[in-house]
């Protein structure tokens, strides 16, 4: 099963100190551009912030995030360690760091930046399901479904927890639970082309090559390749 997850990356942003007027307005813009997608745009508009003011933890969790949108994870690291470097307090830089972690394949140190996350702020139902997803990603499927029960806990209408309780089900063999999960995905959401895919999955081994054809089929106009491959096959 494809191990895969979107990455949740929080793009708020608090001011931790007062500023003078340019500043303040230097800071405002490069929220303005973050928003607005204008990512380059917002690196060059906090590198002139950060110029006078190199220790506002804000600016560099701010260039940071610009950083990770631009697949620049990397730099992103350095700027989101910078943000924790001045103010270790706040959980959103220790989940930005996990997530650009784990962006370039360093599980162990995505681990441990999400246990820092939760630590500081234990009711976020993102940082359990990026956690989660780290962890299966590492074959430790029982921490795994413990992380997803938590986040269903706190988001039990999205789309993707539900998707990735039914992902972590499916890689136990509960099939039931799966099912559960997955349809109610796909309730909340019906664009999820992964919960088709894994619902054909589960439809396919219990000998419903009928039901499995429609779901692949399903998968397969929502532009999921694997659906579309096993739909080739079982609807031949």
């Amino acid at each position: 099963m494809q191990k895969t997850c979107s990455i949740i990356v929080l793009l708020g942003a608090l001011l931790l100190s007062a500023c003078g007027p340019s500043n303040e307005e230097k800071l405002s813009q490069s929220r303005q551009q973050l928003q607005d997608g204008q990512y380059q745009q917002a690196i060059q508009t906090l590198n002139s912030f950060l110029e006078d003011n190199p220790e506002e933890a804000t600016a560099y969790n701010m260039r940071g995030v610009a950083h990770l949108e631009s697949s620049q994870p990397q730099d992103a690291i350095s700027d989101f360690s910078q943000a924790i470097r001045y103010n270790s307090g706040d959980y959103r830089f220790w989940y930005n760091r996990a997530n650009a972690r784990r962006e370039v394949g360093d599980l162990p140190a995505a681990l441990q930046d999400y246990n820092e996350a939760i630590r500081l702020k234990p009711d976020v139902a993102d940082a359990y399901l990026n956690r989660a997803v780290v962890l299966f990603d590492m074959d430790n499927l029982a921490a795994a479904l413990q992380d997803i029960k938590l986040a269903l806990e706190q988001a039990p209408l999205d789309a993707l927890v539900q998707l990735n309780a039914g992902k972590i089900y499916y890689a136990q063999d509960s099939l039931e639970q799966a099912s559960r999960h997955l349809l109610e995905s796909v309730r909340l959401d019906k664009q999820r082309g992964e919960a088709f895919y894994l619902l054909g999955n589960i439809a396919q081994r219990q000998n419903d090559l009928a039901q499995a054809c429609t779901l692949y089929k399903q998968a397969a106009q929502l532009g999921h390749q694997e659906g579309t491959v096993a739909a080739q096959s079982v609807c031949s």
